[in-house]
Order: C-alpha cells, then sequence, then structure tokens
C-alpha cells in the first residue's frame, strides 16, 4: 500500500539543511586530506623522500577535523 503525503516546506527545508550540512563536511575533510597528501607525493618524488606523503597526510586529517570542529561548533551555536 502506498502512502502519498506531501512534505511540509519546514520538512523539505530541513531536509536541505541537513545534505547542505554533510556535503560541506565532507568537503571540509577530504580537500585538505587531498591536497596534503599530493603535495607529499609531489616534493617527495622531487626530493627523493619516500616517507613524506605520510606524516602530510595526517597533517591535512588534523586540518580537516579541525575543520570540522568549527563547522560543528557554528552549526550548535546557531541552533541555540
Amino acid at each position: 500500500m502506498r502512502r502519498d503525503r506531501k512534505r511540509s516546506s519546514s520538512d523539505s527545508r530541513e531536509l536541505r539543511q541537513a545534505m547542505t550540512m554533510f556535503v560541506g563536511i565532507s568537503i571540509n575533510m577530504i580537500v585538505p586530506i587531498v591536497l596534503m597528501t599530493l603535495i607529499g607525493i609531489y616534493f617527495g618524488k622531487k626530493f627523493d623522500i619516500k616517507w613524506l606523503p605520510v606524516p602530510l597526510f595526517f597533517v591535512g586529517a588534523l586540518a580537516g577535523g579541525n575543520n570540522v570542529y568549527k563547522e560543528f561548533k557554528k552549526f550548535f551555536k546557531d541552533e541555540k
């Protein structure tokens, strides 16, 4: 049995906000990790330092985590 139910505008707005927040958090986490890893690979090959991408990956992860923390902090501050 199928129920046809219209979503209220507030439901669709909340869904849109949640999806926007999810995409923003994902981008804020992935971009620093990828950039720092690529920089590590580039300079690792240029200067023959094979292990350089590993610490730069963790630097990117820390930067991404910091960005996500700031986003959550801002989101929950606005909610109060």
